[in-house]
């Protein structure tokens, strides 16, 4: 695509003047550009706060597992031509990866995740993650990886990957075990007393994602999250119906190394019982 040039007369301080401007089009400049867009996007997929995670299977040596956990990602690119499309693609283990969206101008997306994943044996071809490329204008693209490996510990510390990604769950105040077969693995610590707290350390990498699963009710109150000694916030667990296996807080840690999330207990005045029933950690 070649430029032209255009004159134009102006009249500048009672002198008549010819100005010369030279046009390049839009598609000459996207052509000019071979510099790759910037791609801003979570090195791990986030669990979905205020979802619910699907119905709870066992293995034949009794492990539980969980083949549906909401999980959303969210990206954002810059470039000096625009950005002409996303391709998103399901990264699987053993096999080739499927394609979710294909040049799309989305900029999130949901789905759901299994820990199945963590099961020492487990067979091949499962996802492990996302693909995501983002295209500019010029045709330049780039390309980064998105982990969807989750892990499950449960109220009771138990953990089907015990080696990796597991987490420790400590108790402080009154807190009792409570069994339901509508819990994750038919168990949750249940407390009433106000400044009850649930301890979790773990190790992690910058970005790592971490959830509670808890019940919601119209007899659950609130509790308050600290991360690494600060406050990200009280969540209330009133839900007019019960809601089981729900995804009641998600959230990072900004940095590698040793983490701790303490769950506070509120006690909220007529319904002060909350109750933990798993973590969840993405890595």
């Amino acid at each position: 695509m070649r430029s032209w040039t255009r004159t134009r007369t102006a009249v500048i301080g009672g002198f008549l003047l010819g100005l010369s401007i030279t046009v390049v089009p839009a598609t000459a400049a996207r052509a000019a550009d071979t510099v790759k867009p910037k791609l801003t996007v979570p090195p791990y997929a986030q669990f979905l706060q205020g979802a619910q995670l699907g119905p709870t299977s066992y293995l034949s040596d009794g492990s539980a597992i969980n083949y549906s956990i909401p999980v959303t990602v969210g990206w954002s690119a810059t470039d000096a031509s625009g950005i002409c499309g996303y391709t998103l693609k399901q990264v699987n283990a053993g096999g080739p990866p499927d394609t979710l969206l294909s040049r799309t101008n989305q900029t999130s997306y949901q789905s759901t995740v299994t820990d199945y994943t963590n099961q020492e044996g487990g067979g091949g071809g499962w996802p492990t993650g996302y693909s995501l490329t983002a295209f500019d204008c010029a045709g330049n693209q780039t390309t980064k990886a998105i982990s969807t490996t989750p892990t499950l510990t449960q109220d009771d510390n138990s953990n089907d990957w015990q080696w990796s990604g597991a987490v420790d769950i400590a108790y402080s105040g009154a807190w009792q075990e409570s069994l339901c077969a509508c819990y994750d693995a038919g168990s949750v610590q249940k407390t009433t007393a106000k400044g009850a707290t649930a301890t979790i350390t773990f190790a992690a990498n910058a970005q790592d994602s971490i959830a509670l699963v808890m019940e919601k009710g119209a007899n659950r109150g609130r509790f308050t999250v600290f991360v690494d000694g600060v406050n990200r916030g009280t969540i209330d667990n009133y839900s007019r119906t019960t809601l089981h296996k729900v995804i009641a807080w998600a959230g990072r840690v900004t940095t590698s190394g040793d983490h701790v999330v303490r769950v506070v207990n509120q006690a909220t005045s007529g319904r002060p019982r909350i109750d933990l029933d798993a973590v969840l950690r993405m890595y």
